[in-house]
């Protein structure tokens, strides 16, 4: 897109960073103004068709990495972000907010805000660990070949899972995976 072009005589990261945020954010409103309006309706009686299923309870949301998007989305203090029933009146919301996290659990993945997998990998290394009490049984009765098949099927597999996410994180925290999967070894 030409809007995009603009970047080119951006002074600093921030402000192409910016830029492409407002770029985008107008394509998604622009769209969901033209699906409103093909709907007949305004952004409040859409409001009052959509039902909400689950309970602000059983919802949680984490705030973004980058510190500058953190203070650009709650300049004033922690973010407070809550799930608007159908009746809810903008100025007089007693809607319950979000439980804010700071790690989310995806496809078996601990996710952090700052992700650097730190929780991830401390919860790799105990599973790894768990895996030397059956290994240290398993030697005295069990062949080679045998052992090698059970160490790829139990261990390896754990620390080789999602390794194209989490394998990028810090050194230190890597090395405490390492060190539970050299004990297995």
């Amino acid at each position: 897109p030409t809007e995009l072009l603009s970047l080119q005589g951006c002074v600093s990261a921030q402000e192409s960073i910016d830029l492409t945020n407002c770029h985008f954010s107008s394509i998604g409103q622009r769209l969901a103004d033209k699906i409103l309006s093909r709907l007949n309706k305004t952004e409040m009686d859409f409001a009052k068709t959509v039902r909400i299923k689950n309970s602000p309870v059983d919802s949680i949301f984490m705030s973004p990495t980058d510190h500058q998007e953190t203070i650009a989305s709650a300049p004033f203090g922690d973010a407070c972000i809550k799930i608007h029933s159908s009746m809810c009146i903008p100025n007089t919301c007693i809607c319950e907010p979000l439980t804010r996290t700071h790690t989310i659990k995806y496809l078996g993945v601990h996710i952090d805000e700052n992700l650097s997998f730190k929780t991830h990998i401390v919860s790799l290394s105990g599973r790894i660990r768990k895996v030397i009490h059956v290994m240290r049984n398993l030697r005295f009765v069990a062949c080679v070949d045998t052992l090698r098949l059970v160490y790829y099927a139990l261990c390896q597999s754990l620390i080789v899972y999602c390794v194209t996410c989490w394998g990028c994180a810090g050194k230190s925290f890597i090395i405490q995976a390492e060190r539970a999967q050299r004990s297995v070894l």
